[in-house]
């Protein structure tokens, strides 16, 4: 969480360019116009008035809102978004007094940013409001609107006489020089971290929150993200979250992982076990593979059932799982099946292919593309059979982890040719297959009984990881 802090007219810019958006569960702008002058009298006069909190990710949230009456324009996709989590109010009054660039919607109310200063004033608030921001006595009162409009500024104040110019001279400068508290957050993995805490919160309840709470649920949120993705790599293998299948699933292991102490109690083995069978029973099923929402908001719910001790039904939901998910299934990298599939490799830590050494599973899940993933039997061989389709060739169960190099020995031979490439210990032989769920009839060149035993292979395993009978 780095401090910082905004010039009131960079704040403006920003806006105008779709730089600060205010997230969907945000409610709408309610300061009355009283509130507004005594908020803007507080930046005059120097008053502290509390920073703003910004989420900034390159990743837009799925809906939006207006700023106020104002809709903001689109974003640079070359820049990151601040999204506004505490301070919205503040900003709104900032936006709507001192911008000139941006109509309001139509029927939406713009009284509020009728806000003039009050030349020689001898209220402790020397700004009001006028029903008519164009009929006014120049001689007593300078819209604000016009404090960075230098052209115009300049023009209102052509004809005053000295003391009310430098009145107006020294309004212009307080406000320039004016900053605005921010508190910005970032983190390595914005996308999900915005996702997670937009999913998390229920907006109701979350918007009746003071700005010190919502920093501290924030930080919870945080706190939860590291500690899941530090489980998903030491437990599954899931060192990139590029292949995460879902997305949800991140958000419900926030949720168990969250924690308001900063060094959070040990997690009881009987739950991680419990975490392990919903994941694994979520990937297979594709529980979110469609959005998921309610599926989502069910699992959220018993994720804090188990959390706290109590009777859960996580995971228990149903799960149809046969040989078609990797006989049907083709190898695309990104797909729900195709990231399953590949988590599911990394539990037998596969040794190389050709070699039998231990293969660096970090650096090939890291990568999270197909550079490293190669068909068992060559593609090339395959076509030359002209007996396959390109989605039999290109199945789940015909796919592995082999290193380049193995590949590269591989090239288009059959397998009962390049098994002289292999070990010729029978036993050690043996144990690169197991690593791979690999039937060893593959030797015998029949591509569709290989398939047939290797899909039976990859679906004892994936039972035993979802717990299907």
């Amino acid at each position: 969480m780095a401090d910082t802090y905004y010039f009131i007219k960079d704040l403006i810019n920003d806006l105008e360019r779709g730089r600060i958006k205010i997230p969907s569960f945000q409610r709408g702008f309610v300061w009355e116009p009283n509130r507004v002058a005594y908020f803007i009298d507080s930046i005059y006069k120097g008053f502290p008035f509390g920073s703003v909190l910004l989420w900034r990710t390159r990743n837009p949230l799925r809906t939006e809102r207006n700023l106020g009456p104002y809709t903001l324009p689109e974003n640079d996709p070359e820049y990151p978004i601040d999204y506004v989590l505490d301070g919205q109010q503040r900003i709104t009054s900032i936006f709507g007094i001192f911008q000139n660039s941006l109509i309001a919607e139509e029927e939406q109310g713009t009284d509020w940013t009728n806000l003039f200063f009050e030349l020689n004033s001898k209220e402790s608030v020397p700004f009001k409001h006028l029903d008519d921001f164009t009929n006014y006595d120049s001689q007593k009162f300078f819209p604000l609107k016009y404090v960075f409009n230098s052209p115009i500024y300049r023009q209102l104040t052509r004809n005053l006489d000295e003391n009310l110019a430098q009145q107006i001279d020294n309004l212009v400068e307080k406000f320039t020089k004016s900053r605005i508290p921010v508190e910005r957050f970032e983190s390595e993995e914005r996308k999900y971290v915005a996702t997670v805490f937009e999913r998390i919160n229920d907006p109701e309840n979350f918007m009746e929150l003071p700005g010190s709470a919502v920093r501290e649920k924030f930080d919870e949120i945080r706190r939860g993200i590291f500690r899941a993705i530090d489980f998903l790599k030491t437990d599954l293998n899931v060192f990139s979250l590029k292949l995460l299948p879902m997305e949800n699933i991140l958000t419900v292991l926030t949720a168990f992982f969250a924690s308001s102490q900063k060094q959070p109690p040990p997690i009881p083995q009987d739950q991680y076990e419990v975490i392990k069978r919903w994941f694994w029973r979520a990937c297979f099923s594709q529980r979110y593979a469609r959005g998921g929402a309610k599926s989502t908001d069910q699992d959220l719910l018993e994720i804090q059932k188990l959390k706290s001790g109590k009777a859960h039904n996580l995971g228990d939901f149903d799960v149809s799982l046969n040989t078609d998910f990797f006989t049907k299934n083709v190898f695309r990298i990104s797909s729900v099946a195709t990231n399953t599939f590949i988590l599911l490799l990394g539990q037998a830590k596969p040794l190389n292919f050709i070699q039998g050494t231990n293969i660096s599973l970090q650096d090939v899940l890291s990568q999270g593309n197909r550079k490293e993933f190669h068909h068992i039997f060559p593609k090339a061989h395959l076509q030359r059979l002209e007996k396959y389709k390109d989605e039999q060739i290109n199945c789940l169960a015909n796919f592995s982890v082999l290193s380049r190099t193995d590949n590269n020995k591989i090239k288009d031979q059959s397998p009962s040719k390049y098994r002289s490439e292999m070990p010729t210990d029978d036993q050690i032989l043996d144990q690169i297959l197991a690593t791979h769920f690999c039937p060893i009839n593959v030797f015998t060149d029949d591509y569709e009984s290989f398939l047939t035993s290797r899909a039976e292979l990859l679906l004892k395993k994936a039972k035993e990881l979802s717990q299907v009978i």
